[in-house]
Order: C-alpha cells, then structure tokens, then sequence
C-alpha cells in the first residue's frame, strides 16, 4: 500500500494518529507509543510534533522506529516550530495525509481495537465530524450517573441548554465526569479525539487559550464544541474501544498560582466568547463571565483569597490587552 493516499486498495481510509508533546519522553516510551504497535488496525500514519528543549523525544521516536516499520505503519518525528497544545496541533495537521486526525496525548492508552472502531465510524457515518471513545482517568475513574443534576446544571452553564446530550470530559475540568457512556456528545477531549481533516479547512484550535501558558487549558472543550455548532451535527462517543488517561505527574508546567488562576478565569472567558458567535447566551452567563462561582472554588481548593484577587486582576488586564484581537478562525 502507498503512503501517498488517503485510503488503501481495499477502500479503507489512513488515520492520521497526532501526538503534540512537551518534555515527556517517558510517556511516549511507556504509554503511547507502545498501545498504538497494539491496534488491530494497521492502516494509520503516527505524527510526533515535539516542542521540548530537549532531545529525549527524538531519540524515543528513532527507538521505536524499527517496530512501527516492522507493522508497515509511518511514523514521523517534527521539532515543533513553536510551543503549545493548541499550536502544535494545528501545525501537525499540515503533514498529516489521512482523511481523519487523531488527536491523542502522550499518556494516554488506546484500547486495541480503538482506531478500528473509528475507522468503522467514520466509515458508516458520512455526516460525522467528531468522534472519540470513552475516556477512563487513571487517577480517580470517577464514574457519574448520565443524567446527574452536575451535568445539566454544567451543560446550561457551558453550552445554553438544559436537555445537553451526553459529553465527554477533558481532563482539565475536574467537573465534568471522567467516562462516559456512548451516544452523542456536544464536546470531546483533545487526550483522545478524531475529527475529520476537511474540518480543519473551517476551524482552528484556538491560540488565543495559550496566553498565559503553552498548557492551554480547555482548548479541546472549546475546538471541539465549535465542530457541534459549527456543523450542527452531534459528535459521537463510540463504544467498542476505550481510553486510559494516565495524567502524568510533575509534567505540565502551570506556572505560579497567580497565572494559573488568572489562566481559569481568562480561558474560561473565551469559551463563552466563541460559543456565544453560534448561538444566544444562556441568562445565568453573566454571573458565571464575572467568575463569581469561580471564586467559591478556588476557595474551598485552598487558594488564598489574596492570590484568587491577583489571579482575577491579572485575567482583566489580559482581557484588556487582547479585546481588540483577531478571532482564530471559525
């Protein structure tokens, strides 16, 4: 079979499998790379796009090599040109040559049969846009009822709807459940999310969500709502196949506490400013834009009050600063 195309003879498409990775070498080593030379499906290119200030990715990548040649499967090794998970990811789609990209992080686990299902998915569902499998945290494997008080009221406040379909967590809002059921979804996580390329001809992860650190916190729940709105088509959550997110310890640099707010408040702003082009604001929005239920949880997470305050007034001035800039694209 040839690299060059999109789809083999028998007619099934490539996946392009992205991981974007900073500094964590060992994940690579032990977590990802090692579950992908487990997939039942072979017909699938892997792209490692490696922003770290050092070369412990790269050598990874040149010994694992071998084995994926040894299965026929591509991967591909790139010094990233610049920093950041929303970035980085849209940097890598530029090489990928499948019809769909995978997104996954570099510790999280894929099950065996995990792009096989997707290819099915994609395959049987032409109106697709975004799709993923059930995500389990390693750390807590928290599980929630699907139709739990949290999630509506969660769903009213992110999305403007009370009867939200079933969505899947990103591992950066501790609210949202950590697995979910399959069915339909109105966002996914970027730890492991499939979107068709062509999408990618509309939309853009959104750059702006790495203002205060290259960790741009809530970036895949804000790419991966838009591609719902956008297309006004629901994402998929596909049974079959699942993931393990390892959530590597000590890795993502959040900065100082003051950034790190000033990031919650400031990220969580343009989600609501994004979404807020497709479609009328939820009333209660203006209560949760001032970030005043942000400030009972940072309290009871143990931040002091005075640090919350900086955080607060760090997240103005950027709003500030940045009021007048260009929207990614959309």
């Amino acid at each position: 079979m040839s690299r060059g195309f999109s789809r083999c003879e028998c007619g099934v498409f490539l996946i392009s499998v992205i991981i974007a990775t900073f500094d964590r070498a060992e994940a690579l080593n032990s977590i990802s790379l090692p579950c992908l030379l487990k997939q039942s499906c072979c017909f699938f290119e892997v792209i490692l796009w490696d922003a770290s200030d050092n070369k412990l990715s790269e050598q990874i990548s040149a010994k694992w090599q071998s084995e994926f040649v040894e299965k026929d499967i591509d991967l591909r090794y790139y010094k990233a040109p610049r920093k950041g998970s929303s970035s980085q990811r849209n940097d890598a789609v530029a090489e990928a040559r499948g019809e769909v990209i995978f997104f996954m992080d570099d510790d999280t686990e894929i099950s065996p049969t995990t792009l096989s299902v997707l290819q099915n998915t994609f395959t049987c569902f032409p109106w697709l846009r975004g799709a993923a499998v059930p995500v389990i945290e390693q750390a807590d494997r928290l599980q929630r009822s699907e139709h739990s008080f949290l999630r509506r009221f969660l769903g009213w406040i992110f999305f403007g709807t009370q009867t939200v379909q079933r969505i899947m967590r990103a591992s950066t809002v501790q609210r949202m459940p950590a697995q979910d059921l399959p069915g339909g979804a109105e966002w996914l996580s970027t730890c492991c999310f499939a979107a068709r390329k062509s999408v990618f001809e509309d939309l853009r992860f959104d750059e702006r969500f790495e203002f205060f650190s290259a960790y741009a916190r809530y970036e895949d729940v804000d790419f991966s709502h838009r591609v719902f709105l956008h297309y006004k088509k629901p994402l998929l959550v596909v049974g079959g196949a699942f993931a393990m997110h390892h959530e590597t310890a000590g890795i993502r640099n959040k900065g100082d506490a003051v950034s790190f707010i000033a990031q919650g408040f400031y990220n969580s702003y343009l989600l609501k400013e994004n979404f807020s082009e497709y479609r009328r604001v939820p009333p209660c929005s203006f209560f949760w834009e001032q970030r005043i239920a942000r400030f009972f949880v940072l309290t009871a997470g143990g931040y002091k009050p005075s640090t919350i305050f900086k955080g607060f007034k760090e997240y103005r001035k950027a709003l500030r600063q940045n009021c007048s800039a260009s929207r990614c694209s959309s």
